[in-house]
């Protein structure tokens, strides 16, 4: 009867910490919240060609739109792949900002989540992938599924925002809170 009662109580406490990260929004901060946002794009419009094409006239105007849209939000890192259309779809925002480009092959879907919550946590970043890595990059952060991106679709612009907060530092235990959004930006697809 003693061990159901410790179990009881251990679940409150459990439930009254989750309740106070969800409730108390901004006052947690001094707790341990960090809030990390994530811009997720589909490199803009490629031209025509085999290989690593760069971005069409299309594409370019989408990339300074992508510039446009993010440039009050203090974003500290922009996200490519190996390929070009990647890099040239964030390289006006990061001219803009005056950031670095990190560059992470398409396939290591992992390594690039793994860095972007563990170096830029509590920061804005822009990732660019690819209609296939897109949806895979917003799973693994942790802002659920969503839907395939056609290959002629290129407006659509996911916010990740990754809200954490370390309950027992030293044993590396933190609760997450994700918010997904679904935009569109630039022209119409």
């Amino acid at each position: 009867m003693k061990n159901l009662s410790i179990f009881v109580r251990g679940v409150i406490y459990v439930m009254v910490i989750v309740v106070l990260f969800l409730a108390a929004g901004g006052a947690m901060a001094r707790y341990g919240l960090t809030t990390t946002t994530a811009f997720v794009v589909r490199h803009a419009e490629k031209a025509m060609g085999d290989g690593d094409p760069p971005l069409s006239l299309e594409g370019s105007v989408r990339a300074k739109a992508l510039a446009h849209v993010v440039e009050d939000t203090n974003v500290v890192a922009a996200y490519c792949t190996q390929y070009q259309r990647t890099r040239q779809t964030v390289k006006p925002l990061a001219q803009q900002a005056n950031i670095p480009i990190r560059e992470i092959n398409a396939d290591q879907v992992a390594m690039l989540v793994h860095d972007v919550l563990v170096n830029h946590a509590g920061k804005t970043v822009v990732i660019a992938g690819h209609s296939d890595t897109v949806p895979q990059i917003v799973y693994e952060l942790g802002g659920g599924s969503v839907p395939p991106i056609s290959e002629n679709e290129y407006d659509n612009l996911y916010v990740v925002i990754v809200h954490e907060m370390s309950v027992l530092r030293g044993l590396g235990l933190s609760l997450r809170k994700i918010d997904t959004l679904r935009l569109k930006y630039g022209a119409p697809t």
